[in-house]
């Protein structure tokens, strides 16, 4: 007798139940030699089934000793036994069991794509199969077009395709009816003719005429073994039960490129689920970007505005720091104190400020605006230069001069035939004050509705006097001299101040300070903004997560399918995790399209400059990947943990 190919020695297989098991499988001992064309038969309930599953590597719960090539298929880790099914044998499922997904020549190529065989090389190879099975005409139509007896070619080519030297059927024939029945057999026969060792599972006797051994069974056990007259022994080559070569970077990159066609495939499959979960992503996606890229403008307008107050500016207030309503009761920043900054070393000019909200009149027109008591030096503090006439002198200051300097909008609005009104006169309160001088137009706001135009600036000294009738003013703004540190002068400053007024009850504060903490108080609501978006992509990963344990339920006959010619777990958790990603890929990028377009309609409206940059585009596909990967890896693992014939079984 040739050696044998496959041995098995008291094979014992029970299955759990209520009652405490079933025994499938009793002692089974089985020897199959090279080249042999073995039917087995039995009535439904026999155990053959359950004895292909062992010999298919499909099985592992089974108790005695199984040699393949003289190899312990036992020993065998679930990655080696994905290796002996892909390389040793080629499976011929009960009906068919052909991915309706997938057309035929992609059918025939599943195989070879988990042995890591070059595209086009399966390809070519798919296509001489089903050219020899009268296929070819048929290759690129999907199984639920073809007939039985054409799914069933379909099928026999798949167990060709990486040249196995064991063909399994299971019920070749079941599903066929006799014309296409006898077609199949002249398959099988044509195979065992090529060298192929052909182990036939069914229970229709006729098959039993093909057969170089008939080996019958009942109840678990093998009750009869017999070689038939005439049948051809061969020594053929050993199979192979582990994988021929070492999965290389190509190869994974290969079958991760394989992977997202096919989870681009099964997303048409699946399309208003897909595109649900898809708008999801992408309205996570969007939300990191327009969040993020408004947050960003609006800090900028914010920073954009203090600076145009001056980068270069110590202010010294009423009240000490961190004492709300403070400046409320302090009384005792006087203009001598101003007087005394101006002679600090790196100071280049000094304004005190002195502010009040009053009714502007000239005829019969009244405005309320802003009267801001300052000196002569305010024009160069503030970096605010005159439009029209000029700014009032020191001279002005000393006298307690009634002269007045309008803001932009002040002026529009108390002299609109009148551009510009030097020489006039306005009214603030019941004193008359003589225009000399309009400002330039800032154009910004330090609040919300407070236009810096619509002020009108005199002598602080007349306005202390004549207006406001105190003393004290509310802040003393300073200009440091050009390369200066305004770190360095705002600490001489305060030594200064607290010299003079012997505790701290006031506060010194440099523009530098102010955008900084604007700075801090912005990133603040990017942290709110970025847990909103957060929450926006978790929402969409829960849809990815649901869309794909769907589709493990509804695929996984599939996933038996691919087990059974050779997907090891890692390919089952890779293919599905590449699908969870292909989602969300495909609705990251929607989403920059979508999170681009609401910043710059937010720019429209608001407003606020918006400019995208790709910090926050990549931050959001980089988040949309990551849900992908941690929302699709539960459904991932969850498929890839399915026993593949149990998986097989259901529908």
């Amino acid at each position: 007798m040739t050696a044998a190919v496959l041995e098995l020695g008291s094979i014992r297989r029970s299955y759990p139940t209520a009652n405490g098991g079933t025994l499938v499988l009793d002692g089974v001992n089985l020897r199959i030699g090279a080249g042999e064309l073995v039917v087995i038969l039995g009535p439904s309930g026999s155990g053959k089934s359950s004895l292909l599953n062992i010999i298919g590597g499909l099985d592992r719960g089974y108790e005695g000793r199984y040699q393949l090539s003289g190899q312990d298929v036992g020993a065998l880790d679930e990655s080696q036994l994905a290796g002996m099914r892909r390389r040793a044998f080629g499976f011929v499922l009960q009906q068919f069991a052909l991915i309706p997904t997938l057309s035929c020549v992609e059918n025939v190529e599943l195989p070879a794509i988990y042995s890591g065989e070059p595209r086009r090389k399966r390809h070519e190879r798919a296509l001489q199969l089903l050219s020899r099975f009268g296929m070819s005409h048929r290759a690129y139509f999907r199984p639920p077009t073809l007939s039985g007896g054409e799914q069933q070619r379909v099928a026999i080519a798949r167990a060709l395709i990486n040249d196995a030297e064991i063909i399994l059927a299971d019920e070749p024939t079941g599903s066929l009816d006799s014309a296409n029945a006898a077609a199949v057999v002249d398959t099988l026969k044509t195979l065992n003719a090529d060298g192929k060792t052909l182990i036939i599972v069914t229970h229709d006797p006729s098959l039993a005429d093909i057969a170089s051994r008939v080996i019958e069974m009942r109840d678990g056990r093998i009750i009869n073994n017999a070689i038939a007259a005439g049948a051809r022994k061969r020594s053929l080559g050993q199979a192979s039960a582990t994988p021929t070569s070492p999965q290389t970077f190509a190869g994974v990159l290969a079958k991760v490129r394989e992977a997202a066609q096919m989870g681009m495939r099964a997303l048409t499959q699946q399309r208003l689920q897909s595109g649900l979960t898809i708008l999801g992503i992408a309205i996570g996606a969007a939300s990191v970007i327009a969040m993020l890229t408004i947050g960003d403008g609006a800090r900028r307008q914010v920073v954009d505005r203090i600076q145009a107050l001056g980068s270069d500016l110590v202010t010294i207030s009423r009240g000490p720091p961190g004492v709300r309503g403070a400046e409320r009761t302090v009384v005792s920043l006087l203009p001598g104190d101003g007087m005394a900054a101006r002679r600090v070393e790196g100071v280049a000019a000094m304004t005190p400020e002195i502010d009040g909200v009053l009714v502007a009149r000239h005829q019969n027109r009244d405005f309320i605006v802003t009267v801001s008591g300052v000196s002569d030096e305010f024009p160069q503090v503030r970096n605010w230069p005159v439009a029209a006439g000029g700014f009032f002198d020191a001279e002005h200051v000393q006298r307690y001069s009634q002269v007045a300097v309008l803001g932009a909008t002040a002026a529009a609005n108390l002299f609109p035939d009148r551009d510009p009104p030097i020489g006039e006169y306005v009214l603030i309160g019941n004193v008359p004050f003589r225009v000399i001088g309009v400002m330039v137009r800032k154009g910004v706001t330090t609040g919300p509705g407070h236009d810096r135009d619509n002020q009108i600036w005199l002598p602080h000294t007349t306005a202390s006097a004549r207006l406001f009738g105190r003393a004290y003013v509310d802040r003393i703004v300073v200009k440091t001299e050009l390369g200066a540190d305004a770190d360095a002068v705002a600490a001489e400053l305060r030594a200064t101040m607290l010299a003079r007024h012997k505790l701290e009850d006031f506060s010194v504060n440099t523009i530098a300070e102010v955008i900084r903490t604007a700075a801090r108080t912005q990133r603040t609501f990017d942290y709110l903004l970025a847990a909103i978006a957060a929450i926006s992509l978790v929402v969409g990963g829960i849809g990815v997560m649901n869309i794909m344990l769907s589709s493990v339920n509804a695929r996984t006959r599939e996933i038996g399918i691919r087990m059974t010619v050779g997907a090891a777990r890692r390919d089952v958790l890779t293919q599905f995790l590449v699908e969870a990603l292909v989602i969300c890929v495909v609705g990251g990028l929607a989403g920059i399209l979508l999170g681009i377009f609401t910043g710059w309609a937010t720019a429209a409206i608001s407003g606020i400059i918006v400019l995208p940059t790709a910090g926050p585009i990549v931050l959001a596909l980089v988040s949309a990947v990551l849900t992908g990967l941690v929302f699709g890896l539960l459904p991932a693992r969850r498929a890839a943990e399915l026993d593949p014939i149990e998986a097989f079984r259901r529908s």
